[in-house]
């Protein structure tokens, strides 16, 4: 009643293998970057490195930014600084940055996360502007 939030609006469609592929990958990135924090923070005389990096998103909806910014904060080792509604990036710092070449990794897996995220709950132009065609019957793996 007093801070009244705009509406969600929400335009997909729930695809249920969708929605257990991105569960089941989100999972799997969830142990993996857990072992390899907990490798980082247990190399004795190791400094690890970080970086913030931008990683702009092709859906431009606020739920679809909200979503991928809680599952990359879930993460560990990554935390979102900020997002930037007009642009619709998120500039996240990622622990255990190596190089350059690793930092490009590190922005494509967030964009596949965004992906998975669209063959999930997107609708079919989210679904484009990802680069998927919605007509395709087979959930293909990313």
């Amino acid at each position: 009643i007093f801070f009244p939030l705009p509406p969600v609006e929400f335009d997909g469609r729930v695809r249920p293998l969708g929605l257990l592929n991105f569960a089941l990958r989100f999972i799997a990135d969830l142990v993996a970057a857990s072992v390899q924090v907990a490798v980082l923070a247990f190399r004795f005389g190791h400094r690890p490195t970080s970086a913030i990096v931008a990683v702009p998103l092709r859906i431009r909806s606020d739920l679809n930014m909200t979503l991928v910014a809680e599952a990359v904060s879930l993460i560990p080792g990554s935390l979102i600084v900020e997002a930037d509604h007009e642009t619709t990036t998120l500039y996240i710092h990622m622990l255990g940055v190596e190089d350059e070449e690793h930092l490009e990794r590190l922005r494509e897996h967030v964009l596949r996360l965004e992906d998975r995220l669209a063959r999930a709950l997107g609708s079919d132009e989210e679904l484009r502007r990802c680069g998927i065609d919605p007509s395709e019957r087979k959930e293909r793996r990313s």
